[in-house]
């Protein structure tokens, strides 16, 4: 089985913590989901764009917790990203930032709030993008317990939109993996289960096994 992505999540104050935790995850992954905070969007603060540095051989994913996200896509592409994921909820003119984006070989992604309805409009929006985020934890920190009620999001959108790439972030762990897999999501986002233990890599490993058997 490999049509599967778990993404360690880095979610940082401050260098320090940025450094610290991609130290845990480096030495057996291939992709980062890294999240940015602006302090308004999301209560707490990330580092400055520019004062990260991120390793050559690591894929990352952005996800912006951004009011107005706009302004800080250059410096994304400058970090070569994988993947940049904006919040519907935010402020941004969606085919200019997905041309830009794809224009720069960075797929596009759209995160949903635990709060905000797959209305007409909305999964409008969402089929403009390559993925989508069903966030289900709390803006800004990790170790959050999953929402499960947000499942119903994944079934709809798989129904819908059955060719855009799905992915969850919040409160994944050895136990709810597989039945998240089973629905449709494809990008595990995880945070607390790998960067709180004594053993990241175990924890990683766990995962899989949970996935495959």
């Amino acid at each position: 089985m490999n049509d599967y992505f778990i993404c360690p999540t880095v979610t940082s104050e401050n260098e320090l913590e940025f450094v610290e935790q991609i130290d845990k995850v480096k030495s057996f992954t291939s992709r980062i989901h890294y999240d940015l905070m602006d302090g308004n969007f999301a209560p707490s603060k990330s580092p400055d764009i520019a004062n990260i540095d991120l390793p050559d051989n690591i894929k990352a994913d952005f996800h912006l917790m951004f009011e107005n996200p706009e302004p800080y896509l250059d410096q994304l592409i400058s970090k070569k990203a994988n993947l940049v994921i904006l919040h519907i909820e935010s402020k941004f003119n969606h085919q200019q930032v997905i041309s830009k984006l794809h224009d720069n070989n960075i797929s596009s992604g759209i995160g949903l709030l635990p709060s905000t309805q797959l209305t007409a409009d909305n999964i409008q929006i969402i089929s403009l993008f390559d993925h989508v985020l069903i966030f289900g934890g709390h803006l800004g920190y990790q170790g959050g317990e999953i929402d499960l009620s947000n499942t119903s999001k994944v079934k709809q959108i798989k129904k819908l939109l059955p060719n855009i790439q799905i992915g969850w972030d919040g409160g994944i762990n050895d136990v709810n993996i597989k039945p998240l897999f089973d629905l449709g999501v494809s990008v595990f986002n995880v945070g607390g289960f790998i960067q709180f233990s004594i053993d990241p890599k175990s924890q990683y490993q766990h995962l899989i096994k949970a996935l495959e058997g």
